[in-house]
């Protein structure tokens, strides 16, 4: 049951975020990068079988990844406005 849950995740919201990364909006690609971290615990669960060590390698550059767009993507703090 687990690991049908944890496919339900990567294919939905791993999709959406997806798609939303290729928007040209700000805040859509910060959503997007959010999403994709909230989808790396089910693509853990799901790579932690024997033998998964291309997917596992795939799972932590991803979220490398999506940490890099929410930091790229964030809102600017006030005194970066005031600039």
């Amino acid at each position: 049951m687990g690991a049908q849950i944890a496919q339900v995740v990567i294919g939905l919201v791993t999709s959406a975020a997806v798609l939303l990364a290729l928007s040209g909006k700000q805040r859509a690609r910060l959503i997007a990068s959010l999403l994709g971290l909230a989808a790396q615990p089910a693509w853990f669960a799901a790579v932690k079988l024997p033998e998964q060590w291309g997917l596992m390698a795939a799972a932590i550059a991803c979220t490398a990844a999506w940490c890099a767009g929410v930091w790229m993507n964030r809102p600017p703090r006030a005194a970066e406005k005031a600039k």
